[in-house]
């Protein structure tokens, strides 16, 4: 399995350039967010080393979940 199995971020550096969240369409607001891996301690002492934090449970395979209130209903995404 990928060291971080795609869960533990990278950074971006936004420059001079408006941040996506400037000029992204409103009305969809985040709910929650968690994450599924098998190994989840060892996904959550990578965040922790990025100062990071993020629900990890146990899972199967390595998934990133993010729940949305939109104005169709909400929607959780895989």
């Amino acid at each position: 399995m990928q060291l971080g199995s795609g869960l533990v971020p990278f950074l971006i550096d936004w420059g001079q350039s408006r941040h996506p969240s400037e000029t992204a369409p409103g009305g969809v607001q985040l709910v929650d967010l968690w994450a599924e891996h098998p190994e989840p301690s060892a996904i959550q002492g990578m965040l922790r080393h990025l100062g990071q934090e993020l629900r990890v449970i146990p899972g199967a395979l390595p998934a990133l979940i993010a729940v949305f209130d939109t104005p169709r209903g909400r929607v959780e995404l895989r």
